[in-house]
């Protein structure tokens, strides 16, 4: 057995001495306000403009309404199709940025006899909002507040960006000296939104309208560096079924759901930075306003310790997208660089590691720092889920939130890995709650149309079938949606396969799969969090 702890500090300063890598520093130019983006948000902000489908016509009314979720100063950046940029918030009429929790500001105020009309240039036009804890210097003084619109120069673009998020700090495979700077830590004290808006000319026809379905699918049985974490833990973290999850939903939706274009990615394609672009970019180029999107997930869940104070149960929660990289990983490719049998393209990735677990001498919190930095906390998809804003959104998640690997489960307690010390995905049965704080939360500054369906309840399992090919409510959704003669509201099918799912582990051949491990494998419940009055159809 190793010692974790002893094991950690040995690799990290074998990473130091053989690899001799650090983190450089080169410039970039900033000429888009989207640059501005804040990847591990405490709280936050919401915007919205006073046209639902966000198309405005040359002699358009333009209003925005913006919400943040805790006392901020508060500015709002509108960037034309044409790259200018104006600070439009503060302002000459509205000069006092400083706003209360929740507190609903429109720019121009409704008191005010100012009324902001679109003009030329016409295309799409962005939004950006900010929301800080404390005043950013670069767009506080009086000049940046003396007019309505008050210009922002690529070069105070720029400085803004890089102060807010250290675009600058990018990892560089050239070695620097030892006494080098050091890349600053990210600031999490503010958080952004940003809305794209559409103006067209006059009498410039408009884009085509009608509400359409896009979806999303992702699946994940097998893990990139699960040959690594077994290396410590001695359990394969792979799973069987949630690439044909994803891929037989899929079919089903096309066939029944009127899904206008959708996206599959499974294993290796699994990544987090897939899931982030279909979710932050790709959905958004593809549907309007007034559209449906779905996103499915199935894989491993786990938890990490809340580090925003906005959890009941002090726990982050967290999808594991295939590259996800924790302790056990971690360990195992440090493990393989000592010996010289690490591929190339893993060797890579040691730089970025050794960032991340700098200074770090206890494998928990190691661990936690891992996870937070290659998993996706329910936060961090609850501020991707903003770039969807005025589109009605559906989450399916058929995870549970640890990980080990039997024939029939997804998550599994391993007493002999806690014993190890090495804070795996293969212990404690942990809640489902993904996404269910977080939608209450973009419910309060103004985002309502999400809905989130899950597999299981809180300290419930998420079981696989006997026969190991689909998730038990992935394919309780897939019978529901198959058998519906008509169509179907999300509440509606989510009744069905909740029957279907009581039914399955009633049933004989669950509890053959039981036997010898009654205490482990149990019944779990679907749960449907729908905060929103709206209609929302899984087949319309």
């Amino acid at each position: 057995m190793h010692n974790v702890d002893k094991f950690l500090r040995i690799s990290l300063l074998l990473v130091s001495t053989f690899f001799g890598s650090q983190f450089g520093w080169t410039a970039e130019t900033v000429e888009s306000v989207s640059a501005i983006q804040q990847d591990a948000p405490d709280f936050m902000v919401n915007a919205q403009v006073n046209h639902g489908n966000q198309d405005y016509r040359e002699g358009d009314e333009f209003r925005i309404r913006v919400v943040s979720e805790r006392d901020a100063y508060l500015y709002v950046i509108y960037q034309q199709s044409d790259g200018s940029a104006y600070q439009v918030f503060p302002n000459a009429g509205q000069q006092n940025n400083r706003v209360k929790a929740k507190e609903v500001v429109t720019i121009p105020s409704a008191d005010d006899q100012f009324r902001w009309r679109i003009a030329a240039p016409f295309g799409t036009e962005t939004v950006k909002v900010i929301a800080s804890e404390t005043p950013i210097e670069n767009l506080s003084s009086e000049q940046m507040k003396s007019k309505r619109f008050n210009v922002v120069s690529k070069d105070e673009l720029e400085r803004v960006t890089n102060k807010l998020v250290n675009k600058n700090a990018v990892e560089s495979q050239e070695s620097v000296p030892p006494n080098a700077e050091q890349p600053a830590q990210v600031s999490k004290t503010w958080a952004e939104t940003e809305v794209k808006v559409t103006t067209y000319a006059r009498n410039q026809e408009l884009a085509a309208s009608g509400a359409k379905r896009f979806a999303v699918y992702f699946g994940v049985s097998e893990y990139q560096f699960s040959k690594q974490a077994e290396l410590f833990t001695e359990h394969n973290s792979n799973l069987s079924s949630p690439h044909r999850d994803a891929m037989i939903l899929n079919e089903m939706m096309n066939h029944v759901g009127d899904i206008h274009e959708s996206r599959v990615f499974v294993n290796e394609q699994a990544t987090r930075a897939n899931l982030e672009s279909m979710v932050t970019q790709w959905l958004p180029q593809k549907s309007r306003p007034g559209d449906t999107v779905f996103i499915y997930f199935s894989g491993h869940g786990g938890q990490i310790p809340d580090d925003g104070g906005d959890e009941a149960d002090k726990q982050d929660e967290l999808l594991l997208p295939s590259d996800f990289i924790g302790l056990p990983e971690c360990l195992g490719l440090l493990k393989q660089a000592e010996e010289g049998t690490i591929t190339p393209e893993n060797k890579a990735l040691i730089p970025a590691l050794r960032r991340i677990i700098q200074g770090v001498d206890s494998a928990e919190v190691a661990h936690h720092k891992l996870a937070r930095q290659t998993g996706v906390t329910d936060d961090l998809f609850a501020h991707w889920l903003q770039s969807l804003a005025g589109r009605e959104i559906v989450v399916i998640l058929d995870v549970c939130h640890s990980g080990g690997y039997v024939t029939n489960e997804k998550s599994i307690s391993d007493p002999d890995a806690i014993s190890r010390n090495v804070p795996n995905r293969n212990h404690a049965p942990m809640p489902s709650d993904f996404l269910d704080q977080e939608v209450t939360r973009l419910k309060d500054i103004g985002q309502s149309n999400t809905c989130v369906l899950t597999a299981s309840s809180t300290s419930e399992l998420s079981l696989v079938r006997p026969d190991g090919n689909l998730s038990v409510m992935t394919h309780e959704l897939i019978m529901a949606l198959q058998l519906a003669r008509g169509p179907m509201e999300i509440e509606q099918t989510y009744g069905v396969v909740a029957q279907r799912c009581a039914a399955f582990f009633a049933s004989e051949e669950f509890k053959a799969m039981q036997k010898g491990n009654e205490e482990l494998i149990q019944p779990h419940h679907p749960l449907l969090y729908k905060p929103t009055q709206q209609k929302v159809w899984m087949k319309p």
